[in-house]
């Protein structure tokens, strides 16, 4: 049964965007197809996945656990802090987190780059989606260099949050090494001017000319 969703949050939540369309009786009926129209039945299924919440502002977890509740999302944990987390993924199988980029303890960055090199990671290779009041381009890069897969902006968006969720369990990147770095393929788009340098294994085949690989 999916989750009974208040109205009345949502409305104090949808903050009367009037540049967007998704108004609370979209996200309502949303929230009723999010499954099928979102494809998890051909990876992760909405309500089997556990997810972490890691925010030190109580208010902005209620506001997420809304919405990923109305997403169908079964089961969520909430953590404070940092410390808070990692006692979680050891004690728990979480299937992806949300973390806020800015905490009091330990930021963002910090955590996701502990969870992907600490030796003493519970899974290195957890989904992370990196949740942000700034978004400019210098703190997406430090995320995305820390290892995070997604990046989202507040105040978010129950459309945007399913299309990190899809991007996370249906079309996530392949995961790379480097001396510096262990994380998602950084590089998200195809560009064709391209010419160098070729590092990867996987652009060998790409040199002559015909290069897709991404940057």
């Amino acid at each position: 049964m999916r989750p009974t969703i208040s109205l009345c949050t949502l409305r104090n939540y949808e903050r009367k965007n009037t540049k967007s369309s998704f108004t609370v009786q979209k996200l309502t009926a949303y929230c009723c197809f999010v499954n099928s129209s979102h494809g998890y039945s051909d990876g992760m299924s909405a309500n089997t996945i556990c997810a972490l919440l890691l925010d030190d502002n109580a208010h902005m977890r209620a506001l997420l656990r809304v919405v990923l509740q109305g997403l169908g999302v079964g089961k969520m944990i909430e953590a404070n802090g940092a410390a808070e987390a990692f006692e979680a993924l050891r004690s728990t199988i979480i299937d992806m987190a949300f973390v806020d980029y800015r905490l009091a303890d330990l930021d963002g960055t910090e955590f996701t780059r502990l969870v992907r090199t600490a030796a003493d990671s519970p899974n290195p290779y957890l989904p992370i989606i990196m949740l942000t009041a700034y978004g400019e381009k210098s703190k997406v890069k430090l995320a995305i260099d820390a290892g995070a897969d997604e990046f989202l902006v507040k105040p978010i968006r129950a459309s945007d949050v399913a299309k990190r969720i899809q991007a996370v369990s249906q079309d996530r990147r392949t995961f790379v090494r480097t001396p510096s770095f262990f994380g998602p393929d950084r590089r998200r788009r195809v560009d064709a001017s391209f010419r160098g340098p070729f590092r990867r294994s996987v652009d060998k085949a790409t040199k002559d000319g015909t290069d897709d690989s991404l940057s």
